[in-house]
């Protein structure tokens, strides 16, 4: 039998140990909330690329975990009183985006319209990428349920008023820009 020897020192051992604990504590739904709440530092994009996966493959039980730790308000909040990139907001877009692909997901941002309306209010951010982003979630929750129909309306509703805007509608051809405003529709 042949025993093979280690040439690692016993600080080597301790590191591997340490990543191994941290590798264990980021599957943890309470760790991810900290993250996103900024505790330790500023959220990054990179953050956000390696939490991603957690919404999309964990199941039920670690997504109730996360909303009940507050982690879906801290998901919402995290651009806003952080790193105000339109990096960092394209990336909380797609981790909203695997959070709607789940059955909790949707239910809870449908329960919650002030959600909708942070959502609604990032079509204010000059970028294009995240004014469809934007849309297309939006489009989602107003499909799923007529509570989140009636939610989007309202939203948009009060976009409009604070944009001074003539329709709830002008928000979505406003933020989708000049090219929208091109369309022209024929009559048979």
């Amino acid at each position: 039998m042949y025993l093979a020897w280690s040439h690692k020192t016993e600080a080597d051992l301790m590191h591997d140990a340490v990543r191994t604990a941290e590798q264990k504590e980021s599957d943890k739904p309470r760790y991810w909330v900290q993250r996103l709440q900024g505790h330790e530092r500023m959220i990054t994009v990179e953050d956000l690329r390696q939490f991603r996966p957690h919404l999309s493959s964990k199941g039920p039980a670690w997504i109730r975990e996360f909303i009940d730790a507050d982690g879906f308000t801290a998901l919402l909040e995290c651009y806003d009183f952080g790193n105000k990139t339109n990096a960092v907001l394209l990336e909380v877009l797609r981790c909203l985006k695997a959070f709607l692909n789940t059955e909790l997901g949707v239910r809870c941002l449908v329960d919650h319209p002030q959600a909708i309306e942070q959502i609604n209010s990032w079509f204010k951010v000059k970028n294009d990428d995240i004014r469809t982003f934007v849309c297309k979630l939006l489009t989602v929750i107003a499909w799923v349920s007529q509570v989140g129909h009636q939610s989007v309306v309202n939203a948009l509703d009060s976009l409009r008023a604070d944009l001074n805007l003539p329709s709830s509608f002008s928000v979505l051809i406003e933020a989708l820009g000049q090219n929208s405003k091109s369309v022209v529709l024929k009559s048979n």
